[in-house]
């Protein structure tokens, strides 16, 4: 019998944590692939699509111009239904966060379709931080058929949600099985210049925020003129357009959206890391790495708790005195980095991938 499983992503963090999903279930004969985009971030999307050599089977274009929350869900829901009702799919795969998976895991879920979720069970424990993916991942758990959890601490925060623990599996990371890939030189990186601090800002609740933040680092920068800042642009238009009104210091330099491969070379270069991400918090963990991240809340507490992760509001008034504090006790306790196993031993997607495949003979 074939199998037939959609695998859906729009954004970069999708396609790089799905990447060696995609790879795995190549080896599985009696499935088959479709892969699906929805067409969000679509320059960065395309980076990542190139990086890691993915096929497209289908676009499905769901973004809108200037659309609201609600406007693209309502047309995301419809298209997406009407393709998965055609396909006559047997599973579905989403990860991470976005509204895209959402709406992709509900569309399937309607239709009796198996969800297997990657990544589950990461909580901030409020609606609005961050908005509206902690309600998108809240919802994307409960009709799952398997919920695959980075983490212990991930399972225990979807047993609290009462999510029933046979529908439950902890993997570790997907991110764990690239970042060992790229370790070993399976993937090539381009020397982009030496860095002492990385920067990277984008996310939506920070928008507004954006130039009191960005002017903060700068100031950083002009006290710490021995030290070589870079600052990686986003494409959102509320990112860039206060970048470009900015005058940085000479010891700053900006530049534009970086292949992953790349962007994990400035990583593990970087001798100190501020950030609003996500995901950073996990790449920085896993290469032992220490992050200030600007946020208010994070989901990811496993790097708190292993006091490699900073965690500081970006609205607070004294947010240089913070940052500078850190950054020179940073610089004087400077220790090796060593690889963590938090996320996982780099098998990930080989667990999952197994686990779907029972999943399927088992319907």
């Amino acid at each position: 019998m074939i199998y037939k499983v959609g695998l859906v992503f729009g954004t970069r963090p999708e396609i790089i944590k799905l990447a060696p999903i995609i790879e795995e279930l190549q080896n599985y004969e009696d499935i088959e692939l479709t892969v699906i985009s929805t067409g969000q971030h679509e320059s960065l999307r395309d980076i990542a699509i190139q990086d890691f050599n993915i096929g497209i089977d289908v676009e499905l274009n769901l973004m809108l111009p200037n659309s609201t929350l609600a406007e693209f869900g309502a047309n995301s829901l419809l298209k997406l239904s009407n393709y998965f009702k055609a396909k006559k799919f047997d599973g579905l795969i989403v990860q991470g966060d976005t509204s895209s998976a959402l709406y992709s895991a509900l569309a399937g879920f309607y239709l009796g379709i198996q969800i297997f979720y990657v990544e589950s069970g990461l909580r901030s424990w409020d609606m609005t931080q961050p908005f509206p993916e902690e309600m998108n991942r809240t919802l994307i758990s409960k009709v799952a058929e398997i919920n695959f959890a980075p983490t212990p601490t991930s399972k225990n925060n979807l047993l609290k949600e009462n999510i029933s623990e046979n529908k439950i599996k902890v993997t570790g990371n997907t991110i764990v099985d690239v970042l060992l890939k790229i370790k070993s030189g399976s993937y090539k990186a381009s020397k982009l210049g030496n860095c002492d601090v990385l920067v990277t800002l984008h996310r939506r609740e920070n928008h507004k925020l954006l130039p009191y933040l960005f002017e903060t680092i700068n100031n950083l920068a002009k006290v710490n003129s021995k030290l070589r800042f870079q600052i990686i642009s986003h494409p959102n238009p509320n990112v860039l357009k206060v970048i470009e009104s900015m005058e940085f210091a000479e010891n700053i330099q900006i530049l534009s959206p970086q292949s992953y491969f790349n962007f994990i070379s400035k990583l593990v270069e970087a001798k100190i890391i501020i950030s609003d991400s996500g995901g950073i918090q996990e790449e920085s963990v896993t290469l032992g790495k220490k992050v200030i991240v600007l946020r208010e809340k994070t989901e990811r507490s496993e790097g708190i708790d292993m006091g490699l992760i900073k965690l500081i509001s970006p609205s607070c008034p004294d947010l240089y005195v913070q940052l500078n504090k850190l950054t020179n006790e940073y610089l004087n306790n400077s220790e090796n980095t060593k690889v963590t196993d938090v996320y996982g031993q780099g098998n990930a997607s080989k667990i999952i991938c197994k686990e779907i495949h029972l999943s399927l003979q088992n319907k």
